[in-house]
């Protein structure tokens, strides 16, 4: 019988870790480009929406297309957040269930899930976000083209406070992602060079 070889078995559980850390790398890369991209679309529809409260809006305030025009940026943005979130939630846990999946979703954003992650939004943005969402499904089954103008001027301020503190909260939870590939990238550093002081 041949006698176990140590060494060689050592070599082949450090490369098959190296190749799970790349993997997680990579995943780590794609996630950050992906939500990098759902970003720069956020941004682009706060922008236009912008853009038409300041140059169109006025002329308009009132009518039917305006209602139609903010309610349907709206609505965007949200999707649009919540596609972040659900990448998110792949990556990290992956365990929401069919029902009210994206009631859930929302809330588990706004947790920090111990040694896992921190939280993706801030507890005071939690329910500025729920009232885009609930506006967002609401808007989703109805066709008719009389708005209530009252609501969706609260909606627009509601919206309006939500794109400065999802950016915000955005940007810590990229630096958080940032730090992961930085502290692997060291952790492997460190091995290497305990490794080679060993030989």
């Amino acid at each position: 019988m041949k006698n176990f070889d140590y060494k060689k078995s050592q070599q082949f559980l450090e490369e098959k870790e190296r190749q799970r850390q790349r993997c997680l790398d990579e995943n780590v890369f794609s996630l950050k480009s992906e939500l990098n991209k759902n970003r720069s679309v956020l941004k682009q529809i706060v922008d236009f929406y912008d853009n038409f409260i300041k140059n169109e809006f006025l002329s308009r305030q009132g009518k039917t297309e305006s209602a139609l025009i903010i309610s349907d940026l709206i609505c965007n943005y949200y999707t649009c957040l919540e596609t972040i979130f659900l990448r998110i939630s792949q990556f990290f846990e992956n365990d929401l269930s069919p029902a009210k999946w994206q009631q859930r979703l929302l809330e588990m954003m706004a947790l920090e899930i111990e040694e896992i992650r921190p939280q993706v939004i801030r507890n005071e943005n939690y329910a500025t976000l729920r009232e885009l969402m609930e506006f967002r499904d609401f808007k989703w089954n109805y066709f008719e083209l009389d708005y209530d103008w009252d609501k969706l001027e609260f909606v627009q301020k509601k919206f309006e406070q939500a794109v400065q503190m999802v950016e915000a909260d955005l940007k810590k939870f990229d630096e958080f992602l940032e730090s992961i590939k930085n502290r692997r990238k060291n952790a492997f550093t460190s091995r290497r060079k305990s490794e080679r002081s060993i030989d």
